[in-house]
């Protein structure tokens, strides 16, 4: 039995088929070709976590860094359908719930991945919304002259990590105060997709306050 390296830098042995029985020679492959799966495997299992711990610590890392040639080739596309040089400036959004059009998207992105509760939870938890009844001090005003009041997220269909439910169920979470009379400026946004088990919708209302 000799040994020889494959394409994936994998070092398996070659078979010596002179002084084998044939049933040995069968369980021979068949364990060889286990091992080969289960290397192949762990090589992707490998791959797929270091991609996505870089994807979670995108605080850290600059996005064009993690994806060299797909921006390359948005460039190049770009690029042709202009017919002049396209640059890309990036520019991280640190808060996507101040603007629904943008939140909206984000929750699309991750909504049939994971469950609206956790996505909800992590959501209120990080957006700071504030009530002008808890506003007195005049130097607040000043630090804080727009700040988000409230906001409703609406979904309605079926998702993929939910059972499979009527088309007719809607799921509603609200935060603060977004209703007309009581904010200065309402943000309004609807996204409609379909899955596997069919259709659904996010809408989403955020209402603001600012001080003139």
């Amino acid at each position: 039995m000799s040994f020889y390296k494959s394409k994936n830098k994998s070092i398996l042995p070659s078979l010596d088929t002179q002084h084998l029985p044939l049933k040995g020679l069968s369980l021979l492959k068949t364990k060889l070709k286990m091992e080969q799966e289960i290397q192949l495997r762990s090589d992707l299992l490998k791959n797929q976590y270091t991609k996505r711990s870089q994807l979670i610590k995108l605080a850290n890392i600059n996005l064009i860094k993690l994806y060299p040639l797909k921006f390359e080739k948005l460039c190049e596309v770009l690029n042709s359908i202009f017919n002049k040089p396209v640059e890309l400036d990036l520019i991280r959004l640190h808060y996507p719930y101040n603007d629904s059009n943008i939140l909206v998207r984000l929750l699309a992105f991750m909504i049939n991945k994971i469950k609206l509760r956790r996505i909800t939870r992590k959501l209120f938890k990080n957006a700071v919304i504030k009530s002008i009844k808890k506003i007195n001090n005049k130097d607040q005003v000043n630090i804080i002259p727009a700040f988000l009041s409230g906001m409703t997220i609406k979904v309605a269909g079926r998702l993929m990590k939910y059972k499979v439910i009527p088309r007719k169920t809607v799921k509603i979470v609200r935060r603060g105060s977004s209703s007309i009379g009581k904010i200065n400026y309402s943000d309004f946004s609807r996204y409609t997709n379909k899955n596997k088990r069919g259709a659904f919708t996010i809408t989403i209302k955020s209402g603001q306050n600012f001080f003139l």
